[in-house]
């Protein structure tokens, strides 16, 4: 109180002092000094009167709405627009997903000063400010309008704006409960006021972030656009189209957003509510429409960033043969070769990939997947959608090898929130373990090939594999020597080759870090920077745990244990030995049986895969015939009649089922699987 009384009597000698000051030679007793003389009495007596919120007149609504608006209100809503503007540079949009109709920022710590500061404002407002006495009742007939007015609980009508205004900070702060709470409150205690309709807005808003969408929709349809101003009306129909997205309806957020487009005024929300549509109308497959909405961003005279993803955009979804095809591809080879796209060649390669296999040019596609996936420096993003996109192709094109290759390398690539995580990881494991379970078949059949010959003959080939190891060996020696002498001169020139360096060493220069982040990637996948980050298991970390290679005159050179000392290392044995290849040709009887258990293993496990996991029926019956041709004695080989029998069914190729049913019941008729064929309730009377 006393603090409002000396503000209000600093106003009173600064009127005062400007009277003396400027009027010293006027006539004291004219009309216009006694102006002068009588105005600054009326206001002292105003500023007195008006000090109070306790009373509720004229003067003193008057004064405490002007005060409110354009003292607190006004400095916490700038502190609030510089807050949102600290947000906004820190949003950093991925365009190769659907871009959130309103941007999120990754951390609301940036602005947390402005938003409490703002909050503290209005908080001030409503302490100081807040008339919630009732006015006096006019004497005589009482009009509806003043017991409406009279039935208020609050007369300061920039109130509920000061409430909005924290709701609106504590959403930006990301704090959702409290502004869902506060927002309510608004809806509940000022129901008639003009901020309602905002306030509607906002909190929807707030439950579609926090997945009430149920509760949103209600509110939102609750809201009629027609009595909004044009901002408001821009806003709501963007709100809703966020509704809308969220819930997956693209085609009915799409004309929703359009009014957006159409409605607002800011250029920067048009850009980005326009680049949604193409990318909505996209997912919808309307892609000629698509094209044209991309086109429309460009026309608008973008920032580059905006301008490159929508041409990279709009090249994805061309129609194949359409006129604009090999402009759209002449862009991209020109894009190619601008220093700005430098850090964006993973996408260009990637966008020229998806035309050319649209043009059902495979080789071109997949040579520009592959150069994508190797430009991937520090967006890891899209070197895995590379890959996905080169295992997808093999996939489709039923060469599982390769497929599983680049499924495995985009495995690491990726974690829990990609899209399509659980299907890759599947993929990757299955045909990893269908390849390694292939390789074992080629190893075993090779090494009973060499098995097979004389000992002078498998002695000339695997001296032959020993030669080639050491030349390829002493090749790579030779290239890691020259590119140390590269990084040596580098250091004194200032350059490496194909980069630039800036004369500095290695590890403090970004570019040779940066060439060298991918195949460690690869390798090693997204380890923490921690000790013993290479160990799986970091409990082991003594040396003698690890181990260690062993001499050419080792008395272990397979890298057993060595019998006189079990608790000893094992050693790993050195391929450039004869001992190293030797060890796993089965040249006696017991060593071809355990060879021809592997191969039969091998070959089940793969049958299953090819059948359970890809649905390839046929070529699960291929490997099944292949155990019965090579093992036709072996116990195996009734089992895989059966695993034949039910392959058949799903093919519907009855005369190769009941040839598996015939020979089952004919030439095994005790085993199992026959009594089955012959006898539907056999299991029942088994169990």
């Amino acid at each position: 109180m006393y603090s409002c009384i000396n503000k209000r009597i600093t106003i009173l000698f600064y009127v005062i002092f400007r009277y003396h000051f400027f009027n010293a030679k006027t006539v004291f007793l004219n009309k216009r000094s006694l102006t002068y003389i009588f105005y600054p009495i009326l206001l002292s007596v105003w500023l007195f009167l008006g000090c109070t919120n306790k009373k509720n007149t004229a003067v003193t609504r008057t004064y405490h709405n002007i005060t409110a608006k354009f003292n607190t209100l006004f400095n916490g809503t700038e502190s609030y627009k510089k807050g949102v503007k600290k947000l906004e540079a820190g949003v950093k949009d991925d365009y190769s997903e659907l871009l959130p109709v309103f941007p999120i920022a990754g951390e609301a710590v940036s602005a947390s000063s402005e938003m409490d500061k703002a909050i503290k404002k209005s908080t001030k407002v409503i302490a100081f400010h807040s008339i919630t006495a009732k006015p006096e009742l006019k004497r005589g007939v009482i009009k509806e309008k003043d017991k409406e007015f009279y039935n208020k609980k609050e007369f300061n009508k920039w109130i509920d704006d000061c409430y909005l205004l924290i709701g609106k900070c504590h959403y930006q702060k990301k704090d959702y409960d409290l502004a869902i709470q506060t927002f309510r409150y608004i809806l509940s205690n000022y129901p008639k006021e003009d901020v309602i309709p905002e306030t509607r807005m906002w909190l929807v808003r707030s439950l579609t972030i926090t997945d009430e969408i149920k509760e949103a929709a209600e509110i939102m349809s609750s809201i009629q656009t027609d009595k909004l101003s044009r901002r408001l009306r821009a806003y709501c129909y963007a709100v809703n189209a966020d509704l809308l997205i969220h819930q997956k309806q693209f085609d009915d957020a799409i004309p929703k957003l359009e009014l957006a487009v159409k409605e607002t005024r800011t250029k920067s929300l048009r850009i980005r509510y326009t680049f949604i549509l193409a990318q909505l109308y996209q997912k919808v497959g309307k892609f000629n429409t698509s094209f044209d909405k991309y086109g429309k961003v460009l026309d608008m005279n973008p920032p580059y960033e905006i301008t490159f993803n929508a041409m990279i955009n709009r090249a994805s979804v061309f129609e194949s043969g359409d006129q604009n095809e090999q402009d759209i591809v002449g862009q991209l080879k020109k894009m190619l070769t601008d220093k700005r796209n430098k850090e964006y060649l993973d996408q260009l390669y990637f966008a020229l990939g998806g035309i050319y296999l649209k043009q059902d040019n495979k080789q071109e596609a997949l040579a520009d997947y592959l150069k994508s996936a190797h430009c991937s420096v520090s967006n890891t993003k899209q070197k895995a959608k590379s890959y996905i996109t080169l295992a997808d192709i093999y996939y489709n094109d039923r060469n599982y090898i390769p497929a599983a290759s680049f499924y495995d390398t985009a495995f690491v690539l990726i974690d829990k929130t990609y899209p399509g995580y659980a299907t890759i990881s599947m993929k990757a494991k299955s045909l990893g373990k269908l390849v390694k379970c292939m390789n074992t078949v080629s190893f075993e059949d090779s090494v009973q090939r060499l098995a097979k010959l004389s000992a002078a003959e498998r002695l000339t080939i695997i001296d032959g594999i020993i030669d080639k190891l050491k030349k390829d060996e002493e090749e790579k020696k030779q290239q890691d020597q020259e590119r140390m002498l590269e990084l040596q001169n580098s250091a004194t020139s200032g350059t490496t080759s194909g980069t630039d360096a800036g004369g500095k060493w290695y590890f403090y220069n970004p570019a040779s870090k940066g060439s060298g982040q991918p195949d460690f990637t690869l390798k090693w996948g997204n380890r923490p920077l921690e000790d013993n980050w290479r160990r799986s298991n970091k409990n082991i970390s003594d040396v003698s745990d690890v181990d260690t290679e062993s001499s050419d005159d080792s008395d272990e050179p397979d890298g057993s244990t060595n019998p006189k000392n079990p608790k000893a290392p094992k050693k790993k044995a050195d391929n450039k030995t004869r001992a190293f290849y030797l060890k796993n040709i089965p040249l006696t009887d017991s060593a071809l049986a355990v060879s021809n258990k592997r191969i039969r293993q091998s070959l089940y496990t793969a049958g299953n895969i090819y059948k359970n996991n890809l649905q390839e029926y046929n070529l699960a019956v291929s490997l099944f015939e292949d155990i019965i041709r090579r093992y036709p004695d072996d116990p195996m080989s009734i089992q895989m009649y059966y695993e034949l029998y039910k392959l058949y069914d799903l093919l519907n190729n009855k005369e190769m089922r009941e040839t598996c049913k015939n020979t089952l019941l004919t030439k095994y008729p005790e085993s199992p699987y026959a009594k089955v064929l012959s006898d539907p309730n056999y299991i029942k009377q088994m169990e």
